[in-house]
């Protein structure tokens, strides 16, 4: 397996066996989380192991190029189309499956994620190659200060930017910025 660095994120009510979690040991660290705020304070790569009735919920709490989901589903659970369907479903489990077949599972989620990265990572590059050929191009200041601010927002995936500029009295003064929700 890549290395890359992954944690296996799974809710408190949902136990693996414990040989599964020692062959995912190489560069995946695990975690319990109880309740959606866990999820929400967590922000690296993760592979999330959730019972259906909480994904639609969860899903909202990450970021949905860092995480992919693995639903485990209960004997009596029926699990709706809208949440198979989701991007983010790497697979589902149950109490029925073997160790091996959840472990299988676990590295093909862990390898969706992995490619989801190499895309982040193309796409950024992508955008600063853009960012470049726009700074050469661009000779108004006002128009390039613009273009900054928009590529550093999605660069980052901030919410609103601004640049700062200081007078002849040396003064900051706000020259330009964004924000995306107002």
């Amino acid at each position: 397996m890549e290395k890359f660095p992954v944690t296996l994120l799974i809710a408190e009510q949902i136990n693996l066996a414990s040989e599964i979690l020692s062959r995912l040991s190489n560069g995946i660290s695990l975690r319990k989380f109880e309740n959606h705020q866990d999820l929400a304070a967590f922000d690296g790569n993760s592979v999330i192991i959730i019972p259906a009735s909480q994904f639609e919920t969860a899903s909202k709490m990450v970021s949905a190029n860092r995480a992919v989901f693995i639903i485990y589903k209960t004997d009596a659970e029926i699990i709706p189309d809208l949440v198979i369907d989701q991007a983010q479903v790497a697979g589902m489990i149950d109490n029925s499956c073997s160790p091996e077949v959840i472990y299988v599972k676990l590295r093909s989620a862990i390898a969706q994620l992995v490619l989801l990265g190499k895309h982040r990572a193309a796409e950024m590059l992508e955008d600063v190659l853009e960012i470049g050929r726009a700074l050469a191009s661009e000779k108004d200041l006002d128009t390039l200060l613009a273009l900054i601010l928009s590529y550093a927002r999605k660069l980052t995936g901030a919410d609103g930017s601004s640049i700062y500029t200081l007078d002849s009295s040396k003064q900051l003064y706000f020259r330009l910025w964004q924000n995306e929700s107002t």
